[in-house]
C-alpha cells in the first residue's frame, strides 16, 4: 500500500487483501449463533482458510513482483523478471 497499491474505496464491500484469520473469527460467529458443523464441514473450513492463506500469499509476492525495483544493484534474474512484466 506505501506503494501506491492502494484498493478502491468501495462502500459495504470488502475489497482489500483476504486475510484468513478475519475469515476464521466470521466463521466461528456465525457457528456460534446457529449450530457448528459436522466433521467435514470444519475440514472443508479449514482447507478454505488454508486457501485463502496462500492466495493472499500469492498476491502480496504478485505485487512485489510488479513494484519497480529500487536503486539496488541488480541481478540477473530480477532484470528478467522484470524483462517478461
Amino acid at each position: 500500500m506505501a506503494s501506491g497499491f492502494k484498493p478502491r474505496e468501495t462502500p459495504g464491500e470488502h475489497n482489500d487483501l483476504i486475510d484468513a484469520a478475519e475469515m476464521m473469527s466470521r466463521g466461528f460467529h456465525m457457528w456460534q449463533r446457529t449450530r457448528w458443523p459436522g466433521h467435514q464441514g470444519r475440514v472443508r473450513c479449514a482447507h478454505t482458510l488454508f486457501n485463502l492463506y496462500l492466495l493472499r500469499r500469492l498476491m502480496l509476492l504478485s505485487m512485489r513482483l510488479l513494484m519497480p525495483e529500487p536503486p539496488a544493484p541488480e541481478t540477473q534474474g530480477s532484470r528478467k523478471i522484470q524483462g517478461v512484466l
